[in-house]
């Protein structure tokens, strides 16, 4: 009997362990929502009495941006100017500006409109990855926007990666950083195996000149029937 009661006290304790994390993770959140609700509170106030002043502040380049470049909070400062003159699409806020792709370059001191600006979707499976296999030549560097190409001996050459930007290479130019999905990993496992089973092929890359202003190309790169079944059974799950 003594057992029994036992069991029934631990039981309870776990119970109201796992309600009382759950409260705090609701209040947590809720503390953060009303958090966040304050703070655009405070900037919406004052905008209006920036208007009212006949006056608005904008988010300009801190310094000059290359096309392609996610931008972050040290590229950008605030500036004041005449709310006239200022077009309507114009980023008032950090909110509105960082994690997103420059489209084209942009100078320091420019005030930074919406059509200058490409939305960066980064999906939930992405992961940072360093290859040490891609062959980089010409003027290919950090920002730039390449296909992953993989060629055969007999010169059919075949797109692996389409569209991807350069987060990173090292001085040699003999590794490369790359933002990839679950498929583009497994994809890039599939090439690199190839790669590795005959000396004669080359994954190499291919710069976009205008970076995201070219449409990407077609993947036509077929991986292994391992990995081919493999992708097919994620993405029915």
């Amino acid at each position: 009997m003594r057992k029994f009661r036992q069991r029934i006290i631990v039981v309870c304790a776990l119970v109201l362990a796992v309600f009382a994390a759950v409260i705090l993770s609701v209040c947590f959140i809720y503390e953060k929502k009303i958090r966040n609700l304050r703070m655009q509170a405070e900037q919406t106030g004052r905008l209006l009495a920036d208007y009212d002043s006949g006056k608005i502040r904008v988010l300009c380049a801190s310094e000059d941006i290359e096309a392609g470049k996610v931008l972050e909070e040290a590229d950008l400062i605030e500036t004041e100017l005449q709310a006239g003159p200022v077009p309507e699409n114009t980023i008032l806020s950090l909110n509105e500006a960082v994690g997103r792709t420059a489209k084209i370059p942009l100078l320091k001191n420019t005030y930074i409109t919406t059509d200058m600006l490409y939305e960066t979707i980064l999906q939930g499976s992405e992961r940072e990855i360093e290859y040490s296999c891609i062959d980089i030549r010409g003027n290919i560097a950090k920002g730039s926007f390449v296909d992953i190409r993989i060629c055969y001996e007999d010169g059919t050459d075949y797109v692996v990666l389409t569209r991807k930007r350069i987060e990173g290479i090292s001085l040699n130019r003999e590794n490369v950083i790359l933002h990839v999905d679950e498929e583009e990993l497994l994809r890039m496992g599939s090439a690199m195996a190839e790669l590795k089973d005959n000396g004669e092929r080359r994954i190499y890359a291919v710069e976009y000149p205008q970076g995201e202003l070219q449409k990407p190309s077609k993947i036509d790169y077929v991986p292994s029937k391992t990995v081919t079944e493999l992708i097919e059974k994620k993405e029915r799950r």
